[in-house]
């Protein structure tokens, strides 16, 4: 991760396609329909994005050399954060150890660890 030029950004109601064009991408496109048991991620992220403006939702875009290559969404619930919603391409390696650390730092003031 360290070879690429990271940028972080909040996620906002601008970003949603990018994050759908990311999920079909990084997953939907090396995997069948008929191989999600148990419903469908792009349907699930529909769902997700709904609430995104909400105070209580929080998530992050993760963009290297300016393409999207990550994003979460999460919510705080008394002293943990839950993650919604995470996807990454595959490649860049460390990147959910990142997503976890960037997530803790930004929104996990008063979680335990």
């Amino acid at each position: 991760m360290k070879k690429n030029k990271i940028q972080v950004t909040e996620l906002s109601e601008d970003l949603k396609e990018v994050c759908k064009k990311l999920l079909k991408e990084s997953f939907c496109s090396c995997h069948l329909c008929e191989e999600c048991e148990y419903g469908c991620l792009e349907d699930t992220l529909e769902s997700v994005l709904e609430v995104v403006e909400n105070p209580e939702i929080h998530g992050f875009l993760i963009l290297a050399e300016d393409s999207p290559i990550a994003y979460n969404i999460v919510s705080k619930e008394k002293d943990q954060l839950v993650f919604h919603f995470k996807k990454n391409q595959r490649g860049f390696r460390g990147m959910n150890e990142f997503i976890h650390t960037e997530t803790l730092e930004r929104y996990g003031d008063g979680c335990s660890t």
